[in-house]
């Protein structure tokens, strides 16, 4: 088992991946079908916190998760987010996540023609986890298909337990927008939460300060945490992101309360990609591919990869483009570490 303990973690550097060469081989996933996972390995070696990275240089090791003390009490970050609210139809898809007994099915004030999903749900079945942590693609080369209330929010992270903060990364709009979001499930309305706080992902200051190159795409690191009390659900939750000018990670957004997703009996939360309105029986457009990596639970300030623990997390898919093979989920990806996903839409 590979725990790895923020704030005790080696000074070694590893080279860009933080592979095993000897377990990198990932098989190959035909249309429709998911690549074994028992081919991850883990990372080797973290970047210690308080490294700085310089724009342009692509990392050798990913940021070490935040310890708690850091987590909990990170300056806020002084990256300024956007006053202008997204188009409604971008908001609207967001809304009304409903799973009985863990089965999804998102409604929508626009009824997608054939939304589909792929990805992680992550479970509290073993062990109550204090948070997630997690490496996602920025996806600003992405472009959608028609029509114009296309909508893709790919990665999109919500930690288990009844967190209060879904951190997503959503792409819509006409010219399209690319954007991080902090969702807040514990404010608006049962069901559906509310768009708190948005920032830019193809803003220069954004992109010199959070964004760098892993395994040959441009990323962010963020983490979504609560104290360890003994319980999960009805706290204060913390969103950070690794600011690569300052090295060390900051505080975007903090929410407490009670999870209003309609999940709060069975805790479940997900790394995935979601999409709306785009695809549809037989139609299954070129959308270009976008993934996670590293995604890691928190426990008592240690931190530990999903595959891990295999009852804590659920790989699915739903929507014809990936149950009847014009899309391909592989995991883990070649050249990333533990608990890497990536959906192949090309």
């Amino acid at each position: 088992m590979n725990i790895l303990r923020a704030g005790v973690i080696g000074t070694a550097v590893m080279l860009a991946g933080c592979t095993d060469s000897s377990t990198s081989t990932v098989p190959k996933a035909r249309p429709g079908e998911t690549a074994s996972l028992s081919t991850a390995s883990a990372v080797s070696a973290w970047m210690p916190e308080g490294t700085k990275v310089p724009v342009g240089t692509p990392l050798a090791a990913l940021p070490a998760p935040p310890s708690e003390s850091v987590a909990f009490n990170a300056p806020p970050s002084a990256q300024a987010p956007i006053s202008q609210m997204p188009p409604a139809y971008a908001i609207a898809a967001h809304y009304m996540r409903n799973r009985p007994q863990g089965a999804r099915s998102r409604q929508s004030l626009l009824p997608p023609p054939d939304q589909g999903d792929a990805g992680f749900y992550l479970h509290q079945n073993t062990n109550a986890w204090y948070g997630v942590y997690s490496v996602h693609d920025i996806g600003t080369s992405i472009t959608l298909p028609p029509p114009d209330s296309s909508v893709l929010y790919a990665p999109t992270l919500l930690a288990p337990g009844g967190s209060c903060i879904e951190m997503t990364t959503a792409h819509f709009g006409r010219p399209i927008q690319h954007q991080l979001w902090a969702w807040d499930w514990c404010r608006g309305s049962l069901g559906q939460g509310t768009l708190a706080l948005r920032w830019d992902l193809t803003d220069p200051g954004f992109q010199s300060t959070y964004v760098r190159t892993y395994n040959g795409r441009p990323t962010i690191v963020v983490a979504n945490v609560t104290p360890n009390t003994g319980s999960t659900n009805g706290q204060c939750w913390y969103m950070n992101i690794y600011n690569y000018i300052v090295g060390g990670y900051v505080q975007l957004f903090t929410s407490c309360g009670y999870t209003l997703t309609n999940e709060v009996e069975t805790g479940l939360g997900w790394s995935m990609w979601e999409e709306h309105y785009f695809t549809a029986p037989n139609l299954c457009p070129s959308v270009a591919s976008v993934g996670a990596s590293a995604i890691s639970f928190a426990n008592n300030g240690a931190w530990d990869p999903i595959t891990n623990h295999p009852s804590d997390y659920t790989q699915f898919n739903y929507g014809s483009c990936w149950t009847g093979g014009g899309y391909s989920f592989i995991t883990p990806v070649s050249g990333a570490s533990d608990g890497s996903w990536r959906a192949l839409t090309q």
